[in-house]
């Protein structure tokens, strides 16, 4: 209670101290009062607490939605605090009094609100006694494995956020960063699958999205548009492939025009896939790239240059008397405009060597070159290999779309054992390699590298490139195990398939052995966990064979040795002394239904492996010769 004491008259001189009958009378010559007329009282705030109900419920990983009623009968409430026992949880300081405790750790709880009014005084609801306990399940899933080790496919990078990314891989997961690479996530396989071109294409919304998509089962190449920025997908309602879309390619200025096609027929929408027009007709129909200028589009095939100047109404061969021999069709295109001149560059090989769906490993071929084409120019083709090892296998070319100076060629070198990342900055009048794998020159590199766990020959050739569209010194690589950025043009690169902060310095070797923990790239299969004593863990996985941990599953190592077969399917563990035993092979996945045919294991080989010190040092116990 306060006490306020008001001036009744201008001059009150008042001389008692000490006030013990509060209904009595006191008189001073001609002046009457009472107690009442000095002394005000304070009427308390009145709150309740609504949520949580006492008696309620959680498990470990719920948040807990807290909810009061508060009033002030002769003032206002300033704001509601809530309470776990004596621990103040937070506050709100209006109506609808409200409070959201993220994922508390398991116990007992009293929950309580106390409310403050504007004088001061404050009250505390009733209490709420909840429980929040583990089930047993966790609360939730987080990346614990190790990142890379899986072919990747189809980078992108977004005109509208070049730090956000998306890479495809060959085990059906399409995986975003928003970070530049430092993490990852899945996106909901149950609205999308990969398969190696399913590139996001971006438009000129960040809200719509193109895509193919292998799904739903058994349709493998359905053409897919999202429009909330990836979240859900759908298929194109006007698909003229029936599900079976080789190639697409969305207008990065529109959210339209879309181009995709079968495996002989090339078709163009400008509603947005509503419906499609067929544009073209080939043969084992390759469809390389499409190069959008407004009125003007570009499209690289197997048959070479198909153009249109109408918007889309009309498409035509080009015919250029030029350096490009007739028999050849364009792999990859990529173009440019800039102060209104338009640069297109394509690799090129043999049409005899191209067909739909043909993988970037297919790089070798009798003969494959980079071309120029200043458009509109008479000349045509022009060769532009100058400063490319001429044993080397060229396969991706991408430039950003507003410098028509800068570009990039990737593909394999001459023995198809270490990758390329070709650079020209002068138009294609001279290129060097920027990707300098010998002792890292200047990448800074994960458990993949030069001596590392694994070195650049196990990732061989390069899978998918791409250029930021309106920034040329952003780029991002991906190879049959791993992914590399640079964002100073190939000055530098960085691996982004662990940590960046736990990258090995550019400049020296990768060491072996190392532990590292996820950052959510996890693309190939892991078969099995065995659980070695309450931390330490063998994974058995595809292609890179496995991995250990010795804290219980956050980071991993591939510190062993005497087990380097592409696959160990299981590892058990014998209870009376310790001793593990493994089921390897020369097969990966051999357990997915398109290998179990004899044709396509025949020539493997399988084992059982032994070891004695937990993992460390595998030896042979029996080799059957066969997968």
């Amino acid at each position: 209670m306060k006490l306020q004491i008001h001036f009744l008259r201008s001059f009150l001189i008042i001389f008692f101290s000490v006030i013990s009958f509060l209904d009595y009378s006191y008189s001073f010559d001609n002046f009457t009062f009472e107690y009442s007329d000095f002394v005000k009282v304070n009427n308390a705030p009145i709150v309740t607490l609504l949520t949580p109900v006492t008696g309620s419920t959680y498990l470990i990983g719920e948040d807990i939605s807290m909810s009061a009623n508060a009033s002030d009968p002769d003032g206002f409430v300033v704001k509601v605090m809530f309470y776990a026992g004596n621990t103040f949880l937070g506050e709100d300081v209006s109506e609808p009094y409200e409070y959201k405790w993220i994922k508390p750790n398991g116990g007992n709880y009293d929950i309580t609100a106390k409310a403050i009014d504007n004088d001061g005084d404050t009250t505390t609801s009733n209490i709420s006694n909840i429980v929040v306990i583990d089930d047993g399940q966790p609360a939730e899933w987080v990346h614990s494995g190790l990142g890379g080790g899986g072919a990747m496919f189809s980078p992108s990078i977004s005109p509208f956020d070049n730090k956000e990314i998306y890479i495809a891989c060959d085990m059906s997961g399409i995986y975003n960063s928003k970070d530049e690479g430092e993490s990852w996530d899945l996106l909901d396989f149950r609205q999308i699958r990969a398969n190696i071109e399913s590139k996001i294409n971006f438009t000129s919304s960040p809200d719509t999205l193109y895509s193919i998509a292998n799904y739903p089962w058994p349709n493998e190449r359905t053409p897919v548009k999202s429009t909330d920025g990836g979240k859900t997908w759908s298929g194109l309602s006007g698909d003229p492939t029936s599900a079976e879309t080789y190639y697409l390619f969305a207008d990065p200025n529109s959210t339209q025009r879309v181009i995709l096609s079968s495996y002989s027929e090339l078709y163009y929408s400008d509603d947005g896939g509503a419906s499609f027009t067929q544009i073209y007709t080939a043969n084992d129909l390759y469809v390389g790239g499409v190069f959008w200028d407004g009125n003007d589009i570009f499209i690289g095939c197997i048959d070479g240059l198909l153009t249109s100047h109408d918007n889309g109404n009309s498409f035509n061969l080009e015919n250029y008397d030029d350096e490009m021999p007739a028999n050849f069709g364009i792999l990859t295109l990529t173009g440019a405009k800039q102060d209104g001149n338009v640069r297109l560059f394509c690799v090129a090989r043999l049409s005899a060597d191209m067909w739909p769906d043909i993988s970037p490993t297919e790089y070798w071929s009798d003969e494959a070159d980079v071309f120029r084409l200043n458009y509109p120019d008479s000349n045509g083709w022009t060769r532009a290999n100058n400063g490319i090892n001429s044993g080397d296998f060229p396969y991706f070319v991408a430039m950003a779309a507003n410098n028509i100076d800068i570009v990039y060629m990737a593909g394999a070198d001459e023995n198809g054992a270490n990758q390329i990342v070709y650079k020209s900055s002068d138009g294609g009048n001279s290129w060097a390699n920027t990707f300098l794998t010998t002792n890292n020159q200047n990448i800074a590199t994960g458990w993949m590298g030069d001596n590392g766990d694994l070195d650049w020959s196990w990732a061989e050739s390069i899978l998918g490139m791409d250029v930021c569209p309106n920034n040329p010194d952003i780029v991002v690589v991906t190879d049959w195990g791993f992914a590399h950025t640079s964002r100073n043009g190939g000055n530098s690169w960085q691996q982004i398939y662990v940590p960046q902060n736990e990258s090995n310095p550019p400049g020296s070797q990768t060491p072996k052995g190392l532990d590292y923990h996820s950052n959510g790239l996890e693309v190939t299969s892991s078969w099995w966990l065995t659980w070695i004593d309450k931390d330490s863990i063998f994974a058995s996985y595809t292609d890179f064979t496995g991995i250990k941990s010795a804290d219980g599953g956050k980071s991993w190592n591939k510190n062993y040795s005497g087990n380097d077969y592409n696959s160990t399917y299981q590892v058990v563990r014998r209870s009376d002394n310790g001793k593990l035993f493994a089921a390897v092979s020369s097969i990966h996945d051999l357990y997915q239904s398109t290998y179990l045919e004899d044709a396509r294991i025949d020539g493997g080989t399988g084992a059982i492996l032994q070891s004695d010190d937990n993992g460390f040092s595998w030896s042979m116990l029996y080799d059957f010769g066969h997968p």
